[in-house]
């Protein structure tokens, strides 16, 4: 099995990298990679790319929305055979900005439910694939994740940051 990269903003220095030899995960549904899909495309290697539902048309973390792909992206790359559109929550929130607890429990049902729909409405099926938002693992995310939701991939910080292959 080949080892994880985790990857954000793409940038062109990647493609000097032996990228086949990982399985390549995208977080945060940035439009980045898209300028290099050509070269992208022609790896041999699984690609997943992590989408928080909320960002696409909207944007998020004060980010600008065209720095997230739109749907229309996010359905061509669908249509590959070698990638996977996975959940990235819908709101990409941070767990330790809730007050308790029971609230951070509260948010994870509730966003991990909007995902879902969103991912149901806009691309017809439910996210087999997940990766936490800022790697933030936790038993209670996880178990929310496999029991109620069925989503048996499950990505965090086990991943290989591609900054640390540069």
């Amino acid at each position: 099995m080949k080892p994880t990269l985790m990857i954000h903003d793409f940038k062109r220095e990647y493609l000097d990298l032996p990228l086949e030899d990982y399985k390549l995960t995208f977080d945060d549904g940035l439009v980045s990679p898209l300028s290099y899909w050509h070269k992208i495309n022609k790896l041999k290697t699984q690609k997943i790319f992590f989408i928080p539902t909320l960002a696409i048309g909207n944007g998020i973390e004060g980010k600008p929305v065209e720095q997230f792909m739109n749907l229309e992206q996010i359905k061509f790359l669908d249509s590959h055979g070698d990638v996977t559109i996975g959940g990235h929550s819908h709101a990409h929130r941070r767990l330790d900005t809730h007050n308790s607890f029971i609230e951070a429990v509260d948010f994870i049902g509730d966003d991990t439910k909007e995902m879902c729909e969103w991912f149901k409405e806009n691309l017809g099926y439910s996210p087999a694939h997940f990766c936490f938002p800022y790697n933030e693992s936790n038993g209670i995310y996880e178990a929310i994740l496999r029991q109620q939701y069925h989503i048996p991939f499950i990505y965090g910080a086990e991943r290989i940051d591609i900054e640390d292959l540069l």
